[in-house]
């Protein structure tokens, strides 16, 4: 039914050209005429629809059918090269998969492990107080960076200790301070821009806490994570800075977490 609605008009021509052969040999065979002329024209006739037929069912079949085109050279070397891409890329996803497996979130005991000391030595003429990086693991560390510690109104940044921090051995980072609205601050420092965080707290509590986070490398370029809290006492602070008493804590660091967060590529 469904090919009789697609060629209807073909059929239909068929059957009135039947119809018309038909009654032109009965009017003929009336009057007693020549059929061989009448047989020649039916047979072209027939022979003339058995080609559209043939035409008609071809062009069926092809239309029932899916188009397969034949890629071009072009398209065939665009393909080639895609595929190749595809494969790289899936190479490398494999590969980071297999290094992200291979990372071990705990340190080992041949790992550096750095942790992070407050050292106050404002007492001294030149000196500051800094956030001291120590190596406390049995390997070197090298790239320790502390990450900026950003504030409300100011952000405390470190510089990077470059090259190879020793177990045990230790570095002094000053901190320094700069205003985020790209103002200059004479008289900020790293223990006034947290006394100026806290003061700017609607519900101060009795102390600041901040995330320090600290990155750093080994030898052979896998990369260490150290996160820890910084806890600033702003009563102690002011004590420190009216009366000058220099055994009150002003900072402390707490709560060390260390991990591997990856694994060098060579």
């Amino acid at each position: 039914m469904r090919w009789l609605g697609r060629h209807w008009v073909a059929v239909v021509g068929i059957l009135v050209s039947g119809l018309y052969i038909y009654l032109q040999l009965l009017q003929w065979k009336k009057h007693g005429d020549d059929f061989m002329l009448t047989a020649a024209n039916v047979i072209v006739t027939a022979s003339l629809w058995a080609i559209l037929l043939v035409a008609i069912g071809r062009y069926w079949k092809s239309g029932s059918q899916p188009r397969v085109d034949r890629p071009s050279k072009d398209e065939t070397d665009w393909k080639k090269l895609y595929d190749e891409a595809n494969k790289d890329r899936s190479e490398a996803a494999n590969r980071v998969l297999e290094l992200e497996r291979a990372i071990e979130p705990t340190l080992k005991d041949s790992d550096p492990r750095i942790e992070i000391e407050f050292r106050d030595e404002r007492h001294r003429q030149g000196e500051d107080a800094y956030l001291t990086p120590v190596n406390r693991g049995q390997t070197p560390a090298k790239f320790v960076c502390l990450e900026p510690i950003p504030l409300r109104e100011h952000t405390v940044s470190f510089p990077t200790f470059g090259y190879y921090l020793a177990p045990v051995r230790h570095e002094n980072m000053r901190p320094v301070v700069s205003r985020n609205d790209g103002g200059i601050d004479k008289n900020a420092d790293f223990l006034a821009a947290l006394y100026s965080e806290y003061e700017h707290l609607k519900d101060p509590p009795f102390e600041l806490i901040e995330p320090v986070i600290a990155t750093y490398q080994d030898q052979v370029g896998n990369l260490f994570q150290t996160r820890c809290e910084l806890v600033f006492n702003p009563s102690d602070y002011v004590d420190f800075t009216n009366f000058g008493k220099r055994h009150l804590k002003v900072i402390e660091i707490r709560n060390h977490t260390f991990k591997r967060k990856a694994a060098a590529i060579f």
